[in-house]
């Protein structure tokens, strides 16, 4: 897709490990861009899914059901993040059946 930092012909790893690192420290996330996703729990995974969108300057995050899987701690650490980037401008459309989060978390509701 060529997001890859390029550095001689060759994938500049630290670059793109520094990048890594910069959007999961954004998300206040404490883990290595080394580390196998699968290795991390539901909460962890999803905050990378994010990270990854925010590598490429998305305006637009699109949640559908996010917090299905996930626990009460994880999904007030979720809603932190997304008041935090709405903060910044971010844009989002958030897709649940549980009208309570909605209530909470939204701008506007269709």
């Amino acid at each position: 897709v060529g997001r890859l930092p390029m550095r001689g012909g060759r994938i500049d790893r630290a670059a793109m490990n520094a990048r890594a690192s910069a959007q999961l420290k954004r998300l206040g996330l404490d883990v290595s861009p080394d580390r196998k996703v699968r290795t991390l729990r539901i909460a962890a995974q999803q905050q990378v899914e994010i990270a990854k969108a925010l590598t490429l300057n998305a305006e637009l995050l699109i949640f559908d059901e996010p917090t299905a899987a996930l626990g009460s701690e994880e999904t007030e650490l979720l809603f932190q993040q997304i008041r935090k980037l709405k903060a910044e401008g971010m844009s989002f459309i958030y897709i649940s059946h549980r009208l309570d989060e909605i209530a909470e978390i939204a701008d506007r509701v269709v």
